[in-house]
């Protein structure tokens, strides 16, 4: 169970890191423009966009179903220590790893808590050429 929403946690926290990402277009601290230079909807690499971060969204997101599961707080700790790094290697802007991390927490606990009562919350679905999420209703 906890794996599964690990999983699910951390794909739902590509595909919305990913929207973001082309939507916003915010350059990184390396591109030297600022931290207030945005490219919003360029078809480009994502990887040259900052906001969210994504190492810090899959980090929180995959953390975060063990972290409560398990009742193992430190787990936060080291997701923490991942967003630190990157910022200190210039690789994001603090605001980055911040709504990456918040990204992947709340996607995580969502994950968690649906995979404790089946059916209470969405499902994540992967096809070879689609991605969704499903909401069972009553």
């Amino acid at each position: 169970r906890t794996a599964a929403a690990a999983f699910q946690a951390g794909t739902g926290t590509l595909a919305v890191s990913g929207a973001l990402r082309y939507a916003l277009g915010r350059e990184r601290p390396q591109d030297g423009h600022g931290a207030a230079s945005f490219n919003p909807f360029e078809a480009g690499n994502l990887d040259d966009s900052s906001f969210p971060s994504l190492t810090s969204g899959l980090t929180w997101a995959v953390l975060t179903p063990y972290a409560r599961e398990y009742d193992l707080p430190w787990l936060y700790g080291i997701a923490t220590l991942s967003s630190l790094a990157q910022v200190s290697g210039r690789e994001h802007w603090l605001s980055d790893t911040v709504g990456g991390g918040v990204l992947g927490y709340l996607l995580g606990s969502q994950a968690w808590r649906s995979n404790r009562k089946p059916g209470s919350g969405p499902d994540l679905w992967l096809a070879p050429d689609a991605v969704g999420l499903a909401w069972k209703t009553q």
